[in-house]
C-alpha cells in the first residue's frame, strides 16, 4: 500500500509529526499477549485453555491499573507470581506497559522535558533489564518513534476520540451482517419478509428477561429486534426455496 508523504516542501512543511496515544498502549497491550501466549506455550506445549492458571486473569492484564480494584489487583499479581519464572515474564510485560502508560499520563499537565526524559529512561531500562524479547522490541519502536512521542506529550494531541468512532462504525458494519456497502445494507430489509407480530414481541421478550437494558429506549431495542428477527426469517426463507 502506498502512503502520501505527510510532511514536504509542498504538504504541510511545517506540521509537527507526532505519536498517537492509543496505538502506542495497544502496541504495548499486543507485546503483553505475546509473551503471555509465548510464555504459556513453552510451559504447556500447547495455547492457553480455560483451566490453566493465567486464563483468567489475561483481560485483567490489557486493563489500566486505575481501572483494577485492590482486590483484583492482588489476585491479578499473585497468581502470577505463583507461576515462577513464567508468571514473572508476564508480570513484566504487564509493568512495562504500565510505564509507557505513565510516560504518556504526562501529557496535558505542562511536563518539563526533564520529566519526559525521565519516565522515557525509566521505561527503557526496564525493557532491557528483562531480558524479554519482546520488550527489548518494544522499547526499540518506541526508541525509534521517540521524537513523536514527545511531541505528542507536549503537544497533548491523540486520535483516541477518532479511533473510538472508527470502532463504531466497524461494529455497526459487523451488525449488518456482512453486506460490505451502503446500498445493499439498505435494500436487505425492504425484500425480506416482514416478521410476525409474535415472533418479535417473543424475541423481544426474551431479551428482556435474559438481559434487562434499563438504559436503552424499549424503542430503540425494539427496532434492533425487528431488523435481527427480519434477517434470521429472511435466511430460512432463503432455504427453503
Amino acid at each position: 500500500m502506498r502512503h502520501l508523504p505527510v510532511r514536504g516542501p509542498q504538504i504541510l512543511p511545517q506540521a509537527t509529526l507526532v505519536a498517537d496515544h492509543f496505538h502506542l498502549v495497544q502496541l504495548a497491550n499486543n507485546t503483553l499477549n505475546l509473551v503471555r501466549r509465548r510464555v504459556t506455550a513453552t510451559l504447556c506445549g500447547r495455547r492457553v485453555r480455560k483451566t490453566d492458571p493465567d486464563y483468567g486473569i489475561r483481560k485483567r492484564l490489557l486493563r489500566n491499573r486505575e481501572d483494577l480494584s485492590d482486590d483484583k489487583f492482588a489476585d491479578m499479581w499473585n497468581r502470577l507470581v505463583d507461576l515462577g519464572e513464567v508468571g514473572e515474564e508476564i508480570l513484566s510485560a504487564w509493568i512495562a506497559k504500565e510505564k509507557l502508560r505513565d510516560l504518556l499520563g504526562l501529557a496535558g499537565t505542562g511536563p518539563a522535558r526533564s520529566a519526559i526524559s525521565a519516565k522515557l529512561f525509566t521505561f527503557y531500562h526496564w525493557c532491557l533489564q528483562s531480558g524479554i524479547g519482546g520488550l527489548e522490541r518494544l522499547a526499540a519502536t518506541v526508541g525509534a518513534w521517540q521524537s513523536e512521542v514527545i511531541a505528542a506529550i507536549e503537544l497533548d494531541i491523540t486520535n483516541a476520540a477518532r479511533e473510538g468512532i472508527n470502532r463504531l462504525i466497524k461494529v455497526e458494519a459487523r451488525n449488518a451482517f456482512g453486506f460490505r456497502n451502503p446500498t445493499s445494507q439498505r435494500e436487505v430489509p425492504r425484500i425480506l419478509p416482514r416478521p410476525a407480530a409474535a415472533e418479535v414481541a417473543a424475541v423481544l421478550e426474551a431479551i428482556c428477561s435474559r438481559r434487562p437494558r434499563t438504559d436503552v429506549p424499549l424503542g430503540v431495542l425494539r427496532d434492533r429486534v425487528l431488523f435481527e428477527t427480519a434477517c434470521v426469517c429472511g435466511a430460512r426463507a432463503s432455504e427453503g426455496r
